[in-house]
Order: structure tokens, then sequence, then C-alpha cells
């Protein structure tokens, strides 16, 4: 079955096992991931192959993390543990964090719930995945009012996360309740 792609794609797995075929826009088959829109499973495999940003989102929200401390020793940094990382999450929140007027789950699950790009399957990359994310230069204004701050789902400590700091250009434990900058990503 030909499925959407939702966004751009940012990163291939050379680790993943499964086969793919990719569409453009004309759902004509393409080796070119740039004009990519589409996609269909050929084989299965045990890892998600392709993960792509959704392009369309603004990326700064407020970042609320009253329930993180819940989320200590069970988040990952690893490619692949994004997913995860946020249904955790978003199964650990009260409902203060996780439907709080302008935070990141909120705008997440308004993502999923209106299907943007054709899918709702959308989380918050671990660290691993937003450094690939960051390295493939498609984010290019992430501004938040303290600076380039981008983070991911892994949680450090009771009151950090980590975050990417542009700036300094390096990851860093930065408090979970300043504003940060967030990209909603996938993977198949």
């Amino acid at each position: 079955m030909i499925k959407p792609i939702g966004g751009t794609i940012f990163y291939i797995d050379p680790n993943a096992d499964g086969q793919y075929k990719l569409y453009d826009k004309d759902r004509k088959e393409t080796d070119k991931i740039k004009d990519a829109v589409y996609y269909e499973k050929t084989v299965d495999g045990t890892m998600d192959k392709y993960y792509v940003v959704d392009s369309k989102t603004k990326f700064v929200y407020p970042v609320v993390w009253s329930f993180v401390d819940k989320l200590i020793g069970v988040t990952y940094t690893e490619i692949g543990f994004g997913r995860q990382n946020t249904e955790i999450a978003l199964n650990t929140a009260d409902s203060s964090d996780q439907y709080a007027e302008y935070s990141m789950w909120k705008k997440l699950t308004e993502n999923n719930e209106k299907s943007v790009g054709g899918c709702n399957d959308w989380y918050i990359g671990s660290r691993d995945e937003v450094d690939k994310l960051i390295l493939s230069g498609l984010i290019k204004d992430w501004k938040t009012n303290k600076g380039n701050i981008l983070c991911s789902s892994e949680r450090y400590h009771p009151d950090l996360v980590w975050c990417w700091i542009g700036k300094k250009k390096l990851w860093y434990r930065e408090i979970k309740s300043m504003d940060g900058a967030v990209c909603f990503i996938r993977s198949f």
C-alpha cells in the first residue's frame, strides 16, 4: 500500500533491513530522496529506515516538563528511540502538562489529530535523531528567546533535558522550564 511520507527525509539508517519503494508527487517510482512524497514497504524489517521532519510546523514551543522526573532512566538517546521516548512521556504526563495551552505535547497531539502531511505518527526525536536532523542542514531557523536551542525527547535529570545549543555547537543539559525549539519527526 502506498502511503504519504509526510515531510522531508533527513536521514536514512544504513542498518535498517526493510525494503521500500519511493514515489514522487505523481506516484511515479523515484530513487531521488528529494523528490519522494510517497512510499511503499516491500519487505518488512526490524527497524525503521527513513526519518522524516515535518517541514510545515513552526518549531518553537514552550517546553513543559513538570512530569519529567518520572522518566529518568526509561528514555534513550539512540536512533530509533524517539517514538518510544515520546510515547512514554505522553503516557506519563498528567493532563496539565500534556494539554497545557502552549506546550509542545499539545502541539504534537494536534499535529497527529490533524494528520499533518497525511500522517498521524509524529513524535519528538531522541538525542541522536535530532543530531542527524541538525547535521542534515534542513533546520536553519529555530531561535528561541535564549538563542538556538533544539530539544530532544531524551531526559537527563528531573530538572534537565538534552538540548542542542546552536551558538555553542554542542549538546547541553538545559533546564526543563525554558522555551525550546522542537521539531516533529516520524520514521518508517
